[in-house]
């Protein structure tokens, strides 16, 4: 992944606040759905039959092919491969036969005498790249279903290779002949039919301004990303890179979109990343800014590296509290939330007085709150938590007294000032506003077959993993 140490300085998610991968694997579970087991109608991919495709001395019929399996392992930029096997076709090639006379035959005695072999398990290998368009079908009038697709019209090479079932070997010029003609003939396909091999679309508001929440994508781009897991399977997917409103522009610097492993979960058949700079602006920044109304905080987002953004409050922030008895002024001067594991993390410091007779007394207080976001039966669930203060003051006596006093304050539920919770948010429900937006943003997205994309779980490191499948 790229780091907060490249030039570029790119936060969030290799620049971007959400990240949606859809797994290779899935995408061709869909292909073979949609096509089936073999392409062989005037409807499928790549639009069987080829009928009579001629070359130097040969002929080539194809009347159906296995269906279209990609693959995003390639060193094209942006690219793909996709791979096929014949599963009925035949060559014939025409070889002239002289009579066996002296001088010149006559025409009519010349024969031409056809061969013809099937070519049954040849496999077809096309590299391309990787292109969007929008999708006029999944389109209406208030979205643009923006989709991404292997345009084949932008066909780096066609290979054939040679299955163990072949009676023959295709080498040499025939075998560069039959590339060239196949490549000609996919390429034309892709022209008449531009979106046929789509992995997918993001449907994106014709009007920004329009948009409604934290996670709804204002805007797209898309980058593919392939590992081994450690028993050597290849992991790959295709990455639609999201904009938002806090976000809302594309990013074209380098290393933008790139990461260094496959950002799956699991077996998740798709997998939506929110940064932990989102998490922190859109769900706890209005929590502590309900709570303690008049508190300036300040994000300060990080990159994919180990420095992890930082929600911060600058300045000082004066509030009321009663402490042994007294009504008493005092001081927030520090009010800090990041993201830890599964852990949001707040560090708070603030100062007063106690009133005594000679001479009021300083007091500190510090400690932390945190809050787990886990799954219990099934659903994101919050799990607040806050550690015994830390009480600094001259007298040991006093700072038992007023532990109580502090507690009462609201520093026993993360943010809280005060005891009545009305008309403030609660860290208690933060899994729930987040659940709220995931569902909508998460419909959003449209894969092969006209598949929607639905919530399963989700879980919380640093960054937060909401594990999808097909609705």
């Amino acid at each position: 992944m790229t780091n907060n140490n490249s030039a570029t300085a790119l936060t969030d998610l290799a620049g971007f606040p959400m990240v949606l991968a859809v797994s290779e694997d899935e995408i061709n579970r869909k292909f073979a759905e949609i096509y089936g087991n073999a392409s062989n109608g005037p409807e499928t991919f790549p639009h069987m039959p080829w009928k009579a495709l001629k070359g130097k001395g040969w002929e080539l019929d194809v009347d159906a092919v296995s269906a279209p399996h990609i693959d995003f392992k390639t060193n094209t930029k942006n690219g793909c491969v996709l791979r096929m096997t014949i599963q009925s076709g035949q060559f014939t090639t025409f070889k002239m036969v002289m009579p066996d006379t002296d001088g010149m035959p006559d025409p009519a005695d010349i024969k031409v005498v056809p061969t013809t072999i099937p070519l049954d398990g040849l496999e077809l290998t096309v590299t391309a790249t990787i292109s969007k368009i929008e999708n006029k079908e999944w389109s209406d009038k208030d979205f643009s279903a923006q989709a991404l697709f292997m345009d084949m019209t932008t066909i780096k090479a066609v290979e054939v290779t040679v299955g163990n079932n072949l009676q023959f070997d295709i080498s040499g010029t025939t075998k560069a002949s039959l590339e060239t003609l196949l490549h000609d003939k996919i390429k034309a396909l892709a022209v008449e039919h531009p979106n046929q091999l789509l992995f997918g679309a993001a449907r994106l508001p014709r009007n920004v301004k329009e948009t409604t929440g934290p996670l709804a994508a204002t805007a797209s781009g898309f980058s593919t990303t392939v590992n081994s897991d450690e028993d050597g399977n290849q992991k790959g997917a295709v990455n639609f890179l999201l904009c938002n409103k806090s976000m809302p522009d594309i990013r074209h610097s380098n290393g933008a979109g790139v990461f260094d492993h496959c950002l799956l979960h699991g077996d998740d058949k798709a997998t939506l990343v929110i940064s932990d700079a989102t998490i922190l602006e859109h769900f706890v920044k209005p929590a502590l800014m309900s709570n303690w109304v008049g508190v300036d905080l300040s994000l300060e987002r990080h990159g994919t590296g180990s420095v992890p953004s930082k929600l911060g409050f600058i300045g000082s922030f004066d509030f009321g509290v009663t402490l042994d008895g007294h009504d008493r002024s005092a001081t927030l001067k520090k009010l800090v939330a990041t993201i830890k594991n599964d852990l949001i993390t707040v560090d708070y410091n603030w100062t007063s007085s106690v009133y005594h007779w000679s001479a009021d007394i300083h007091v500190e207080v510090s400690g932390t709150q945190t809050i787990q976001l886990v799954m219990q039966n099934g659903k994101l669930t919050a799990i607040p938590k806050a550690d015994k203060p830390h009480i600094a003051t001259t007298d040991t006596n006093l700072a038992a007294r007023i532990a109580g006093d502090i507690f009462s304050i609201g520093i026993d539920e993360i943010g809280r000032l005060g005891t009545s919770m009305k008309g403030k948010k609660s860290m208690h429900s933060i899994n729930n506003d987040i659940l709220s937006h995931i569902t909508p943003s998460l419909g959003n997205f449209i894969l092969p077959g006209k598949s929607v994309l639905q919530y399963v779980s989700a879980h919380l490191d640093r960054h937060l993993y909401v594990s999808a499948t097909y609705k």
